[in-house]
């Protein structure tokens, strides 16, 4: 009886990856496909003369569309194509609502209707997308360039006319190496390995942080360099201040990173130079939930997710051997953490519903059990 059993929970874990690679397969071949709709009187050639970077290769959309007549003069009234996306005209290719929570709305070019976005819908040059109260979205461009917007933003992809891939009217944040717009500057590559995060705060005024490369940053008529591990703010209406030096360079990219979904490969990390620290008596911590009561000191104003802590033996948080995400209700533990019991310098930082670490509280000393 335990060989049967055995067998047949063998086999249904074979049919359960089965099930779970074939629904991925699925969720990729949908990601690779953009949908084209056939206007009155469009044929094969017309389509491939409008939507593809080479028309020749039109009889390659009858390989992705079973039902189509491989006569390129024939009519297709009224249809529906897949095509795939890396065969569009750059201009042409969609961007992708891949996560959103709670309220989050598009409208079309030419359109003034408001409409709910659904999971993994297509957003094309000149929509608009914009989020309400206590929600959130995350657009995912071709390149792997991404918008993050937060609750009460508003942005337009890829503006008609314009050689910027997003503009940001209010709120949100990129992470790529296009050429954006925010609500009070321009910011444009400078190098071809550039990759920077830009974030236009509730006060309208934009923050720039480069994580490699050089993008320069333009606004009130004036245009500053921010190059590798530097930052640049700009206020409404004003000149972008003088780029200075990311105050912790690490924990900005590892932000970054897991912002990005793990999709920023190569970054150089300089590895800071370990602080001799004082024995100034530790703060003896019977309550191991004690690191998260630290966000008392500082002023929480929109819903939160959860936590970021990291730890490190030394108060300059540097050499961390905790950068973890921990949910709110989550209790902490040495073990939960994946260190030894011990003493250790932290810091925590709430993270509001898009995943986001905000403002660090400053390190302490914790007796984590």
């Amino acid at each position: 009886m335990g060989g049967y059993n055995n067998a047949m929970a063998t086999t249904l874990r074979r049919a359960l990856i089965a099930l779970l690679s074939a629904a991925f397969c699925v969720a990729a071949h949908a990601a690779d496909y953009q949908t084209v709709v056939v206007k009155p009187g469009d044929t094969l050639w017309s389509i491939a003369n409008k939507y593809l970077q080479d028309p020749t290769k039109w009889d390659e959309l009858v390989k992705y569309n079973k039902s189509l007549s491989s006569d390129p003069t024939v009519a297709l009234p009224g249809m529906t194509l897949n095509v795939p996306t890396q065969m569009l005209k750059e201009e042409l290719r969609a961007a992708r609502l891949v996560t959103r929570v709670n309220t989050v709305l598009f409208r079309r070019s030419a359109t003034a209707a408001w409409k709910p976005g659904t999971s993994n819908m297509e957003l094309y040059r000149n929509d608009w997308i914009r989020t309400l109260d206590d929600s959130s979205a995350s657009v995912r461009f071709l390149d792997d360039d991404l918008l993050r917007l937060g609750a009460n933003s508003m942005a337009v992809i890829k503006p008609v006319n314009k050689d910027y891939a997003v503009e940001i009217k209010r709120g949100g944040t990129f992470i790529g190496r296009a050429k954006i717009v925010t609500a009070g500057a321009v910011v444009t590559p400078h190098s071809k390995d550039t990759r920077y995060v830009a974030t236009v705060r509730d006060d309208m005024s934009t923050k720039v942080e480069v994580l490699r490369g050089e993008a320069l940053v333009a606004a009130a008529g004036r245009t500053v360099s921010v190059k590798t591990g530097m930052v640049s703010e700009i206020a409404m209406g004003l000149a972008p201040s003088v780029p200075v030096k990311i105050a912790d360079m690490p924990a900005f990219e590892a932000r970054a990173v897991e912002l990005n979904g793990g999709l920023l490969a190569g970054l150089s990390r300089a590895k800071a130079p370990a602080v001799p620290v004082k024995n100034t008596g530790a703060l003896p911590v019977a309550d191991v939930s004690a690191p998260k009561s630290a966000l008392s000191e500082l002023k929480l104003g929109s819903m939160i997710s959860g936590y970021r802590i990291q730890c490190s033996d030394n108060q300059d948080i540097s050499d961390l051997r905790v950068n973890k995400s921990v949910d709110w209700d989550e209790n902490v533990s040495a073990e939960f953490l994946g260190i030894p019991p011990g003493r250790y310098w932290c810091r925590v930082a709430p993270l509001d519903l898009l995943g986001v670490a905000q403002k660090f509280t400053s390190p302490r000393q914790y007796l984590l059990k």
